[in-house]
């Protein structure tokens, strides 16, 4: 059990049986704090698991059995139930059948990141001889990581939902959301991607990050939440500048992606709506 130190106080460490405690002795940030579980880890295999996530009751022995069926695999990952702060189940993870067998290519997860970090195991010497986390990204760290262990590791995705990740207001991707900080991060994974991803898509990358962004904007308007919205705002302006090298995919790229589809349609109702509301007249 590792704490960031986000509360302040002295370093404290313990154990008890095979549980062991650390505290850094100030805040560190969640970046940070994942590299450090690396660091404290025993065994063969890591998992991360957050303080306010679950592993359903099979989950370790279902990792167990797949490093022995998969022993070359670095990285093994199940889908995720999402949960509200009262364990409500909101939705399920996706499934990624293209990498339900063996396989290097993080393609299907350079665009969105279909992993949530309670559902992942990566083995103990990957990171040893990879390298941990990188502490310059906050939000996407975990992201990037998975890709980096698929594309030099191997590994294959189960089609089970054995853990639950939350989402509640107070967590830190709601957190981040709030300033826009959550998608700078984005575009710093895109561009970590692009150098190490010959075929990365770069304009879907940024067309993905553009729907999330007018998501957050309309989310914060609803909930009446101004700072969120200026914050939000401005970020919609900035990805507004960042030019394409083709828009001949734009229609196909929204269609592709569910969750980047529903948005655009949220966001097209809500502009018609307006421009109905003013007496405008919508152009067939």
């Amino acid at each position: 059990m590792l704490d960031e130190g986000r509360s302040g106080g002295r370093r404290a460490r313990g154990r008890v049986g095979r549980v062991g405690f650390y505290r850094h002795p100030q805040n560190c940030g969640a970046t940070r704090n994942f590299n450090t579980c690396i660091r404290r880890s025993l065994g063969h295999w890591v998992h991360i698991l957050h303080g306010d996530d679950l592993v359903q009751w099979d989950f370790y022995e279902t990792m167990r059995d797949h490093a022995r069926r998969f022993p070359q695999a670095a990285i093994l990952a199940a889908r995720c139930f999402v949960v509200n702060e009262t364990d409500s189940v909101m939705c399920l993870s996706p499934r990624v059948s293209e990498m339900e067998t063996p396989t290097r290519d993080p393609s299907p997860l350079l665009v969105e990141n279909k992993l949530r970090t309670p559902g992942v195991v990566v083995r103990r010497d990957f990171y040893e001889k990879h390298g941990g986390f990188r502490e310059e990204l906050v939000h996407t760290a975990d992201w990037e990581m998975w890709c980096r262990a698929f594309a030099l590791g191997g590994g294959l995705m189960l089609d089970q939902a054995l853990a639950r990740y939350r989402e509640f207001a107070q967590n830190d991707t709601s957190r981040l959301a709030r300033t826009g900080e959550n998608l700078r991060d984005y575009l710093r994974t895109g561009e970590v991607f692009s150098q190490a991803y010959p075929y990365f898509d770069r304009d879907r990358f940024l067309l993905m990050v553009r729907c999330v962004a007018a998501g957050q904007l309309e989310r914060f308007r609803r909930l009446g939440d101004a700072e969120a919205v200026q914050a939000n705002q401005e970020l919609c302006r900035q990805l507004g500048k960042m030019k394409l090298s083709s828009r001949r995919r734009i229609r196909e790229f929204v269609k592709s992606i569910p969750i980047v589809r529903d948005i655009a349609r949220s966001v097209y109702r809500r502009l018609l709506s307006l421009r109905l509301d003013r007496g405008g007249q919508v152009a067939t």
